[in-house]
Order: structure tokens, then sequence, then C-alpha cells
């Protein structure tokens, strides 16, 4: 399934495996499922995975690049508690902030935090809270170089235009 966005000009395809997210809760009662927090004008790419046993929120404006995942899903280490499939299935949220943008491939553990407008480079690994503003890369992922942030702030054009809209 998919469909043409003439004002990204770009092909998105998509399958929706979830359920329909209400506004009442985060937690889906019938399904002991939590679904993920997506915020306005996200973009996500082709086969993305979201392991939702704890919230995934996902700021305004993000980009996701392909063949990301979010595991805000585990298992215990010990073997006899995990006990195959019969274990108990554990998890943390992931916060991501507003601007962010993930290359491909990249890997977001449970129980993290990223900060607002930060870059993280395809094919890394974060297994750390990421502040605001930075590059990150590599496996473990790390901090590269901090963002000098030159263009207006988007959150401060949404409100201008909020504004003239009720007025």
């Amino acid at each position: 399934m998919g469909r043409w966005s003439h004002q990204s000009r770009l092909w998105h395809q998509y399958e929706v495996r979830c359920l329909p997210i209400s506004s009442s809760s985060e937690h889906h009662p019938l399904t002991h499922i939590y679904l993920p927090r997506i915020g306005k004008g996200v973009y996500i790419n082709f086969n993305c995975t979201f392991l939702d046993t704890c919230t995934i929120t996902i700021g305004a404006r993000t980009l996701i690049g392909p063949n990301c995942s979010f595991f805000a899903a585990s298992h215990p280490l010990d073997p006899f508690l995990r006990n195959g499939t019969r274990g108990p299935e554990l998890g943390a949220p992931i916060t991501v902030g507003e601007d962010c943008w993930f290359g491909g491939n990249v890997t977001v553990l449970g129980g993290i935090t990223i900060g607002r407008g930060v870059t993280i480079g395809a094919g890394s690994v974060v297994t750390k809270d990421v502040p605001d503003f930075v590059v990150v890369a590599g496996n473990p992922a790390r901090v590269l170089k901090k963002i000098e942030v030159k263009a207006p702030d988007p959150r401060l054009a949404d409100t201008k235009e909020a504004e003239a809209a009720s007025s």
C-alpha cells in the first residue's frame, strides 16, 4: 500500500500494523501494548520497526531513515528466568525530541532519551541518552560535534500561524 505526497513529491510506502492511537490513554487496555506517539510532520521511511512494550514518543518534524529500529522491549539476562517464550518481557520508554534526523539503519535501545535537533548517523546504535543539538554516530553512538543553529525555530512559526488563525 502507499500514497503520493504532493507536498514532498516522494512516494511513501507504509503498512499499518497497530491499533488507532487513543487520546484517552497511551496504553491500549485490550491488547496490553503501548502505541507509539508520533508528533506532527514526522516522516518515517521504509521498513522501520517499533517494539513498543513501553511508550515510544517521536517529536514533531523528525525524519527517520529506512530500516531504523526502536527497541523499547527487552528480556531478562538470566536464561532460566527468560525461559524461552514463557518468561517475562521487559521494557523501558524511548523519547525522541523534535526536529531530529535519523540516518538509515539506526537502532535505539529502550530507556533512551534523544534531545531536540539531534542528527544520528547511519548505522548507529544509540545506547545512552543524547543531549540537544548534537551529531552522534557509531556503535555505540557517541557525540561527534555540536550543531550551531542558524535558521529560525519552526515552533515559533507554528505559534504565529496559530495566533493569526485565531484572530
